[in-house]
């Protein structure tokens, strides 16, 4: 798979070479880094913002380009982010904003952490190492729960974000996501899973049993999988019973799985962002639009992002591919399928677009901003309806607020239609 973890950093040699799919994801984890100060510290009369950052596969901090470059692993790569937030953020603020930023760097291998201290020193964050930047030498698993605890004695709100770039499926326990998310009020985790290995491997013996009880899988499971072998669409219908294990074992309430282009290796990545908040999800999901050909979600564009549609391998777009095409195929997905939705809400009355967002969150690839889209063109052709708080249809070209009401269209519920899937 050409992780970082597969690689060996020895201080006086040049770094390892950098991937495709290992530079990917680092594009994409560092718009995100950069989307997400941009939206907790929107308010200018902020003036401190209190954060811990984790990498619990750090490695050694940098790779080697075919050009002969060296670039930023994602520890350096975290710090460059958040000194490039306060300087973003104070251009136009008259009260500083100060970024307090934590850092805990974890990696098994002691020549990895070895060169990550140089590295840190060679770019001038030397004084920080033992204060603000821990660096441990172990495994991930043996010491989330001190860095849990340290968080937690720094900041009761415990901002934070772990970035869990594993080797394979199984070394990041679902009890270690629970309990972050658990403990930890405003954490959110990043986390890749190597689902294509896991299913390639699927054995009911002992050993693979053994080995993927860090994940959870019981042995039904495990037979429930093994049993669609040979059947069509035997891959995507395990992801699918995969991809909700995961979403129940880590307690997460919103979950973003989508797959990482993985031309280079021939296999498929989950990059999984777990979170307590829409807001949260929305700026992992915008980050995969705003980062195009790297990205894929195979499935349906509408609000049943992780359903099974028996007949996929017949559809022509069965990769879905956040470009141009795939926003065009987002917005008459969900001009179709928002009304379904919102008859199955307003049974006792109209319900919030904060409601609304919160309910389909986990069920779609789209944007807040391609959700809002969709609904005022439903609006204006009056399939449903949206009112402000004081019972006033919202005017068109207006921005939607979390205090609006939606409902289905009255002139639908007055004819007698009664909208049903699939017809």
């Amino acid at each position: 798979m050409g992780t970082k973890h597969s690689f060996e950093w020895n201080i006086g040699q040049r770094p390892p070479a950098l991937q495709p799919h290992s530079s990917a994801k680092l594009k994409l984890i560092d718009h995100y880094l950069a989307q997400y100060f941009n939206t907790v510290v929107p308010d200018p009369r902020s003036d401190h913002l209190q954060i811990s950052l984790v990498d619990g596969f750090c490695g050694g901090g940098a790779f080697s380009t075919s050009t002969g470059d060296i670039v930023p692993g994602s520890p350096i790569m975290m710090m460059n982010a958040v000194r490039s937030a306060e300087v973003r953020l104070n251009q136009l603020r008259r009260k500083e904003l100060s970024i307090d930023a934590h850092y805990y760097f974890v990696d098994k291998s002691r020549q990895a952490i070895n060169y990550l201290r140089s590295e840190l020193k060679r770019l001038g964050f030397g004084a920080q190492l033992g204060t603000s930047i821990k660096i441990i030498e172990g495994t991930f698993q043996e010491n989330y729960d001190q860095i849990n605890l340290d968080i937690l004695s720094n900041s009761r709100a415990g901002r934070s974000i772990f970035l869990l770039d594993q080797l394979g499926y199984s070394q990041v326990p679902l009890i270690a996501c629970r309990k972050i998310l658990d403990t930890l009020p405003r954490s959110e985790i990043i986390l890749t899973f190597a689902i294509d290995w896991l299913i390639d491997y699927l054995s009911s013996n002992s050993s693979f049993l053994k080995g993927v009880s860090p994940i959870e899988i019981t042995s039904d499971q495990i037979g429930r999988c093994l049993e669609t072998k040979g059947v069509k669409g035997h891959r995507y219908l395990v992801q699918r019973l995969l991809m909700r294990h995961l979403q129940a074992g880590t307690g997460a309430p919103y979950f973003t799985p989508f797959f990482l282009r993985s031309d280079d290796s021939g296999r498929d990545l989950w990059l999984i962002h777990l979170s307590k908040h829409p807001t949260a999800r929305n700026v992992m999901t915008s980050s995969h639009w705003a980062i195009q050909n790297i990205s894929i979600h195979q499935g349906r564009a509408g609000l049943d992002m992780l359903g099974f549609d028996p007949h996929w391998e017949d559809e022509l777009q069965m990769n879905f591919e956040f470009d141009r095409n795939a926003g065009d195929q987002i917005q008459s997905a969900l001009r179709t399928d928002i009304p379904y939705r919102i008859e199955t809400l307003d049974s006792h009355g109209p319900v919030t677009f904060d409601a609304f967002q919160r309910n389909i969150a986990n069920d779609t690839a789209a944007r807040i901003d391609q959700i809002e889209c969709a609904l005022m063109d439903l609006h204006h052709e009056k399939d449903v309806e949206i009112l402000t708080p004081s019972g006033q249809f919202k005017r068109p070209n207006a921005r939607l607020r979390s205090t609006d009401r939606i409902q289905l269209a009255r002139q639908l519920r007055l004819s007698g239609f009664k909208l049903t899937n699939g017809e």
